[in-house]
């Protein structure tokens, strides 16, 4: 079993309008960690100076490509998608409304499959060669993704940080006016 996640990280544009945009609102719960059932959402603003929603969903709706164009207004936003099960990553990273670039491995392909488009760092170059210089049983194309997230935000999913405390993670609610929305698979 694994993960099935969505991590949007923001960076300069107030997190309240940020939730605001994608109908989420602060709970004043804290935890120490994510939460872990389907559908939950959390909160924290990292030591990099960006905040990250954390999203227990792989396919997050509220992060779609409308929403991550209007999110990244005026601001950098970065999404990370991980179903580990299936070892699917996928990284976007947007700026002033536009994708700069984007990345996907999906390990249902093959395991050496990424699917890129736009101006990848060049660490993505570097981490490839690492791969591909690996024996075919050691390669981890899945994570090439990850990595690159990691480097610009400073956080990873799977690591544990000496600042995070029992109150780190704010628990997010869905507001009011995504509750009154019809469900995405009613179509009249």
């Amino acid at each position: 079993m694994g993960v099935s996640i969505s991590l949007l990280f923001v960076r300069g544009r107030q997190i309240a309008d940020i939730l605001a945009g994608i109908d989420l609102a602060t709970t004043g719960e804290h935890r120490s960690a994510p939460l872990n059932e389907r559908g939950a959402f959390v909160m924290v603003a990292l030591p990099s100076g960006f905040d990250l929603i954390w999203s227990n969903t792989c396919d997050e709706r509220r992060f779609s490509t409308n929403a991550l164009a209007d999110l990244s207004a005026g601001s950098e936003v970065i999404v990370l998608a991980v179903e580990e099960h299936v070892m699917f990553s996928q990284a976007e990273v947007w700026r002033d409304g536009r994708q700069i670039w984007a990345l996907q491995h999906n390990g249902d392909v093959d395991a050496t499959n990424l699917e890129l488009s736009g101006d990848l760092p060049p660490l993505f170059d570097t981490l490839c060669v690492e791969q591909k210089d690996l024996a075919v049983e050691h390669q981890d194309f899945f994570d090439i993704p990850v990595k690159l997230v990691a480097d610009i935000t400073g956080f990873r999913y799977d690591q544990n940080y000496d600042w995070e405390t029992a109150d780190t993670y704010t628990v997010l609610a869905v507001t009011a006016s995504a509750s009154a929305t019809r469900p995405f698979w009613k179509f009249w």
